[in-house]
This record gives C-alpha cells, sequence and structure tokens, in this order.
C-alpha cells in the first residue's frame, strides 16, 4: 500500500508540474518574430526613403552616428497605436544609438494633435497615404521596420508593445546604450 501511495504521490505531482509548463508557455510565451513579419517590404531591400518628408515638408535623411533605424507606421485614431505612445520616450532613451521615427496615415491637423496629446514632440514625423501604405504592403497597426544603417529591412511586424519593439531590435547586432 505504501508504494502504491508513493507512487501515485509522484505521478500527481508530475502532471501538476507538466500542467504548470504549459500554463506558463501559454500565458509567457517567448516569441522569436513579430506578427504579421511577412507583410511589408522583402527584408534585405532598401526602404524608399525618397517618401518620406516630416509634417514640415523636410526630408528624412539617416543619421550616420546611428547603429539603425526603427520606423513606426501609426494611424490617428488606431487605439492600438494610443498603447504605444506612452512608452515611445522610454524606447528613444533606451536605444539612444537608434534612430526613431513615425509615419502616420492622418492629415496635418490630426497628426499635430496626435503629437500635442502624446508628447511626441522629440520625434520626426512624416504623414503617410493609404495608397502609399499599399504600395508598401502594410496591413495592419501600429507597423514597424527595423532598417540597416544602409537603409536596409532587417525585421519588420506588428508592434503593439515594448516588447515587441524589444524583439524588433533585437535583430539589430549592437549594444544597448546605458
Amino acid at each position: 500500500m505504501t508504494i502504491f501511495l508513493f507512487t501515485l504521490t509522484v505521478l500527481v505531482l508530475m502532471i501538476c508540474c507538466m500542467v504548470l509548463q504549459l500554463y506558463k508557455m501559454v500565458l509567457n510565451p517567448q516569441r522569436t518574430k513579430l506578427i504579421k513579419n511577412k507583410d511589408g517590404l522583402k527584408k534585405g531591400t532598401k526602404y524608399p526613403f525618397e517618401l518620406l518628408r516630416t509634417i514640415d515638408g523636410k526630408v528624412i535623411e539617416t543619421e550616420k552616428n546611428k547603429d539603425g533605424f526603427v520606423l513606426i507606421m501609426i494611424s490617428y485614431g488606431c487605439e492600438a497605436c494610443k498603447r504605444v505612445y506612452p512608452f515611445l520616450e522610454e524606447l528613444r532613451k533606451e536605444y539612444k544609438n537608434i534612430q526613431f521615427h513615425l509615419l502616420m496615415l492622418a492629415n496635418k491637423e490630426q497628426a499635430q494633435e496626435n503629437i500635442d496629446l502624446f508628447n511626441l514632440e522629440n520625434f520626426s514625423v512624416s504623414l503617410i497615404k493609404n495608397e502609399q501604405l499599399h504600395s508598401l504592403g502594410i496591413t495592419g497597426f501600429p507597423f514597424s521596420y527595423l532598417l540597416s544603417k544602409e537603409g536596409k529591412v532587417l525585421e519588420k511586424g506588428l508592434v503593439n508593445h515594448k516588447k515587441d519593439f524589444d524583439l524588433l531590435i533585437s535583430f539589430l547586432p549592437f549594444k544597448r546604450a546605458s
């Protein structure tokens, strides 16, 4: 009888451990790629920077002293995009060696409203039209590209949380600024 109870106890403990491990995997999966990472321009493609102008009409230039470029495509009124705005400044400070740029589907007044409302003054912002988004293959927001110094697509996908940006940026070979 003692051997039976011991065996039963070990079996129950093993099942509990397996259920706990499965529960952890479901609740906190370690993703290695972003959602919709097949959308947009192909990896290795040079991003068409000639499309970009700030809302003031200035040409966007990549800063030579930066290790890469994160282009974040957002839309006015997009609820998922509103969840991203609060930690953009934190990202900019954490990744000082990366240039960040916002590409917004909005008119100039809407863009300025978002800049003011979400304190985005430290970011360069460009406007984009639906036709341009479709030509780039973007089907959801907020979508982001990680570009090399040379402007080539290294990684891409939907970015809904800070951990998504961390995953995106992890594809750039550099050390985090301290």
